[in-house]
């Protein structure tokens, strides 16, 4: 993939994703949830939260200290787990501050963006992941860039929908 449309698709996404966002009430994000007990800003923070592991993931950073968990479920690859710590840890934010949050992440991931080159954003996953199951060793960064940005961004707006109208998923 073109570093240029992955960074258009991601920009693209987060300005969509937040104008989304903004237009609901603060009901709609701190109070309703859906059937787990999560509300917007939870969803809102747990994409942020996987975001930021993408700038991890660029810069060879630890990402369980960037994002804040044990690093056995990191290791673990524990998706659950990981989702469980990051939500019980920011529940009470208010979303001001998780706006505030995803925003300060998104900057700091398209710094990184904006120096990244189109050889690292297409290299095989393994080059930063060398642990990485079998499945996904050959699969271009890019991928977990997009799953993790404005793929993930959509993959929640059904979710985030149920909640602003009261129904339960």
């Amino acid at each position: 993939m073109q570093k240029s449309e992955l960074v258009t698709k991601m920009e693209q996404g987060y300005a969509e994703f937040v104008a989304y966002l903004r237009a609901l009430t603060p009901e709609q994000h701190s109070v309703l949830t859906d059937a787990v007990g999560w509300t917007i800003k939870d969803h809102v923070m747990h994409a942020a939260t996987w975001e930021d592991s993408v700038w991890a993931l660029l810069t060879r950073q630890s990402r369980a200290e960037v994002i804040d968990v044990d690093p056995a479920l990191i290791e673990a690859w524990d998706v659950e787990g990981i989702n469980a710590a990051v939500q019980a840890r920011t529940h009470g934010l208010p979303f001001a501050e998780v706006m505030r949050r995803f925003a300060t992440i998104h900057q700091r991931l398209m710094a990184q963006m904006a120096i990244s080159t189109e050889a690292e954003i297409n290299a095989p996953l393994v080059d930063y992941l060398p642990e990485v199951g079998e499945h996904y060793r050959n699969e271009p960064i890019y991928l977990y860039i997009a799953g993790n940005t404005y793929e993930h961004y959509e993959e929640h707006r059904p979710w985030l929908d149920a909640i602003a109208h009261l129904n339960q998923v």
